[in-house]
Parts: structure tokens; C-alpha cells; sequence
């Protein structure tokens, strides 16, 4: 067993951090977290800063150096075209006896972005749930110090017309995006790449 799973055992110092960051944001919402993203990532955040405004990611957008926006723009077609590829969902449309595949109503998108923003992540989940069928989706994605989320991150979102960006991380954004608060709304399924606390 790894260590880092060995101090995740129920009953740990670890185990038991993460139960009341989970437990602090069913009960308290938006406050526990914007108390926790003070705590880790932001010291001046508030509660107003929660969701990223659309104009925001239009900035982003319009900022991105135009052969970065470019490459990312190739790699949002490559993972399309390969999805699409392998998309298993219903082609034809009949009443007889089979498997219906039902895409998911709302996905939540865990996106690493403190000290190493990930935009591929962003690429490599939400395209495969728009491929899907996918309706809604939402992204969470820890600000930095100052309180932004990385502008690469937003401008992907803007390319992909995700509209529903958070800016918190860790354990307090997938304990809001499973169980809903009054700002993120609760979602069907969360995804993403995780650690220890996620």
C-alpha cells in the first residue's frame, strides 16, 4: 500500500481534513468556500468572485497569443474527431428492443490550474462530454494568489462556449459540485485528474 493511500484510511489526520471540508461545504455553502479558498489559495477572496463573469473569459480569449490559441484549436479538433470516432451513442433511432444511451444532463470539470494551469484538461474532458451529448457543463478551477484563474484556461473554456466557470480547487470544489450550493449547482458527474485531496 502507498503511503499516501495509508493516510487516507478512514479514521486518519487526513481522511478526517478532507470529511470536514465536505462536511463545511454541504452546511455552509458558499461561505465554507470562500473560507477555504482564503485559506489555500487567495487570502483576499470573496464570495462575489465565486463565478468567473463571461467577459472575462472573452478577455482571456481575445489575450491568448493567436499560435497558442491555434495550437489548442488543434488539439480541441484532434480529440473531437477522435471521440466522435468512438462515440457509441444511438444512430438510429427505433423502437425495437436494444441499449439507449442517455447522455449525462450536467458534468463538472476539475481542472487543475494553481501552479501548473492544465488547459488540456479543460480539452480532454469537456470535448468527450460534448460529443456526448453532454448539456451543461461546469468547470471549476483554483485561483491564484490574486485571485484569477489562469487566462489559458479561461480561453479554452470561451473556445469550447463553456459558460459556467468557478474559480475554487481542491476538495471544497468537488464537495460543491456533488452536493450543489446556492452559486454551483450540483452536477451528475464530476471528472477530472485528482491527487490525495481530490
Amino acid at each position: 500500500m502507498l503511503a499516501a493511500e495509508a493516510s487516507f484510511e478512514p479514521g486518519s489526520d487526513g481522511f478526517n481534513a478532507v470529511l470536514q471540508i465536505v462536511q463545511g461545504v454541504i452546511h455552509e455553502g458558499d461561505a465554507a468556500l470562500v473560507d477555504y479558498t482564503r485559506r489555500f489559495d487567495a487570502p483576499d477572496f470573496n464570495a462575489e468572485r465565486l463565478r468567473v463573469p463571461e467577459q472575462e473569459m472573452r478577455d482571456a480569449h481575445a489575450q491568448t497569443d493567436a499560435a497558442l490559441l491555434d495550437s489548442l484549436r488543434r488539439a480541441i479538433d484532434n480529440v473531437r474527431a477522435y471521440q466522435s470516432a468512438i462515440f457509441v451513442g444511438d444512430k438510429d433511432k427505433t423502437d425495437s428492443p436494444g441499449i439507449r444511451y442517455t447522455p449525462i444532463r450536467r458534468v463538472g470539470v476539475c481542472v487543475p490550474g494553481a501552479s501548473a494551469p492544465l488547459p488540456s484538461t479543460v480539452i480532454m474532458t469537456a470535448v468527450p462530454a460534448q460529443v456526448a451529448g453532454v448539456r451543461e457543463i461546469a468547470v471549476v478551477s483554483p485561483p491564484r494568489y490574486q485571485g484569477t484563474i489562469h487566462p489559458v484556461i479561461l480561453a479554452v473554456c470561451h473556445e469550447l462556449g463553456i459558460r459556467e466557470v468557478y474559480r475554487v480547487g481542491g476538495a471544497q470544489a468537488v464537495a460543491a459540485l456533488a452536493a450543489g450550493t446556492r452559486t454551483i449547482p450540483r452536477v451528475d458527474k464530476i471528472v477530472g485528474p485528482g491527487n490525495t485531496w481530490v
